[in-house]
């Protein structure tokens, strides 16, 4: 400890505290972080229980391999949150978190390719939900189903869509998707007509 020019590197930092000021910083910025206060809160009670006081390497690793017959995507996830929480405790005391490199868990979900209906099956599928009673479902699923190819729009922004969402002139339709994120949308006539026959 070098006391002359008022450096204290033994210093214990309130782990728990920092965790619910990280947590509160990030949702003030818009991130929802459903899981981080569970599992960074879970990580800190393991860290207490051993009588640890600093977030290292080995321990994020080896906490977020738990349980041994999760996913790995799981593991890795679970490592990312523990990740951005050691880098902002790092930044503000360097002694009490060691910064968590990337890719120590490797573990991405590989995405599947997409299925393209061909020009036959969308008219197939129309045909079908045509028929459904009462004809105003019918009349509801065929426009849903026209919505989505027509613009590519995803089944959560077209179910979520509304009239009021439609431009003054009915030809952009702003979607609201994933995280709340809006997007324009423009429409195709025979859609337009669609949405407002």
């Amino acid at each position: 400890m070098n006391t002359e020019h008022g450096d204290i590197n033994d210093e214990v930092v309130d782990l728990a505290a920092a965790a619910a000021e990280y947590l509160r910083l990030r949702r003030s910025l818009g991130w929802q972080l459903e899981d981080h206060g569970r599992i960074i809160g879970a990580f800190l009670a393991d860290l207490t229980a051993r009588g640890v006081s600093r977030i290292s390497v080995v321990d994020a690793v080896a906490y977020a391999s738990r349980p041994a017959g999760a996913s790995r995507v799981w593991h890795a996830t679970r490592l990312a949150m523990l990740r951005g929480f050691a880098d902002y405790v790092h930044t503000q005391h360097p002694d009490a978190a060691e910064l968590i490199p990337q890719k120590l868990i490797p573990g991405r979900n590989p995405r599947k390719a997409p299925f393209l209906f061909s020009d036959r099956e969308i008219s197939q599928l129309m045909a079908a939900a045509g028929r459904f009673q009462p004809a105003a479902t019918a009349a509801a699923m065929c426009t849903l189903i026209g919505m989505m190819v027509s613009t590519g729009i995803r089944i959560g922004e077209a179910l979520g869509a509304n009239i009021e969402d439609l431009s003054a002139d009915h030809t952009i339709l702003t979607v609201t998707g994933k995280y709340h994120k809006q997007r324009l949308v423009p429409l195709h006539p025979s859609c337009t007509a669609a949405l407002t026959g």
